[in-house]
Formats: structure tokens, sequence, C-alpha cells
């Protein structure tokens, strides 16, 4: 799952990995969690999905639970 994101050629892959992750999510232990948010934070592969809505909204949903997790423990 942080393959595709990361490395992500198609349009396809970038919202589908991202999917996949947003059902992972919460199982995720918390050194998981920050692996993953790494790619989805770094400035250079937010420019693939930033014109795209619909992955731009999955992305910031993930990173939003993320956080939640984050400050809920």
């Amino acid at each position: 799952m942080l393959k595709g994101i990361a490395t992500s050629a198609s349009a396809f892959e970038q919202f589908h990995a991202p999917a996949v992750a947003s059902l992972m999510v919460s199982s995720l232990s918390p050194a998981e969690r920050d692996e993953l948010a790494a790619p989805l934070q770094n400035p250079d592969l937010s420019r693939n999905w930033s014109t795209d809505t619909s992955r731009s909204s999955l992305v910031q949903t993930i990173l939003d639970r993320l956080q939640s997790l984050r400050t809920d423990g």
C-alpha cells in the first residue's frame, strides 16, 4: 500500500492505494500510521493528486483520521 502511494504512476493507482489505506487506518499501529502519513504529506508526491478533487479529498480524509487517532490516544 505504501509503495502504491509513493510510486503510483496512473490516476487509478493514485486513487486506489489511498483508498485501501483509508480502510486500514484504524487497524495500523502508531508507527505504521506515521509511515503512512509521510508520503501523504510529502509535497513532491502530493502534486500527483492535488489536481483531482476525489484524490485530494481522500488523502485529506486519511490525514485527518491519522491526526484524530494521534490526539485520541
